[in-house]
């Protein structure tokens, strides 16, 4: 079932006023200290990414693109409890440490790839021209120009920010942004496409609130080297011949959302 076009809300007014809370609890207090207004109004993030990049923004999240500087250490404190959960389902991390993760990740992998832009997930700042507190990240991967589709990945929400409804709407307005036509300030993508873990129910689930459609699983979609030490969560088949121990292999299941999917359920 395809979503009706609505604002981004948070699930309900007790989570609105928990996410203000955040702010009490100081999650973003560190992204203060390291200047990271000066960043985002020099807008000097790196990147090549095969789409335009700008700021997203409801009522009570923004997203944008994710800073090195002003990002990687925050978001690596408010998982640092729960690292190794927080990327058992993925094939990259978990990560020894805030730089680790910001070689590793963000430069070597998120700067370096041209399919791919992450987001930082902030919450609205109260005060017009402040910054909000860093909350989570998302990902388009696999974007192509040409053939006009991207995917929409590695979301990651800190575990103080999790059951606010904030993984819902940030992977909303992504969705919205890369469906929407050029003409209401969108990507104009063909497809979108969200591939989940068969073992991550959690991001099925979110497929599904999302209304992207089922379209198969695909078996043994990828090794997971040295899977069992990094905490990863496998596909529980037997592995084929050849396979290492200690290595995993992972399914997923792939959902996806067409144009005239997008725009039967979301007329302007």
């Amino acid at each position: 079932m395809l979503l009706r076009p609505t604002c981004h809300r948070l699930h309900s007014k007790t989570a609105r006023a928990r996410l203000r809370s955040l702010v009490e609890l100081g999650l973003g207090k560190r992204s203060f200290e390291q200047g990271c207004c000066a960043v985002w109004t020099r807008m000097g993030t790196p990147t090549n990414f095969v789409f335009p990049v700008k700021n997203l923004q409801d009522d009570h999240i923004r997203l944008v693109p994710f800073d090195a500087r002003a990002h990687a250490y925050p978001f690596y404190e408010g998982i640092s409890r729960t690292r190794g959960a927080a990327f058992a389902h993925f094939s990259s991390g978990p990560y020894a440490s805030a730089d680790d993760f910001n070689e590793r990740f963000v430069k070597q992998r998120s700067y370096a790839d041209k399919r791919m832009c992450t987001y930082a997930i902030l919450t609205s700042p109260e005060d017009e021209g402040g910054v909000g507190d860093l909350v989570g990240m998302v990902s388009l991967t696999n974007a192509d120009a040409e053939d006009r589709r991207a995917d929409i990945g590695l979301l990651h929400v800190v575990p103080k920010a999790q059951g606010l409804g904030i993984g819902t709407t940030a992977c909303r307005m992504l969705l919205r942004h890369g469906m929407d036509s050029h003409e209401h300030g969108g990507l104009g993508l063909a497809r979108m496409e969200w591939r989940a873990s068969t073992a991550n129910e959690a991001s099925i689930g979110l497929a599904r609130r999302l209304g992207f459609r089922e379209v198969g699983v695909i078996r043994y979609e990828r090794l997971l080297r040295d899977g069992v030490a990094r905490g990863k969560i496998g596909n529980g088949r037997p592995p084929p011949p050849g396979t290492t121990d200690g290595d995993l292999w992972r399914d997923v299941v792939v959902y996806e959302m067409t144009w005239d999917e997008w725009q039967q359920a979301h007329r302007h």
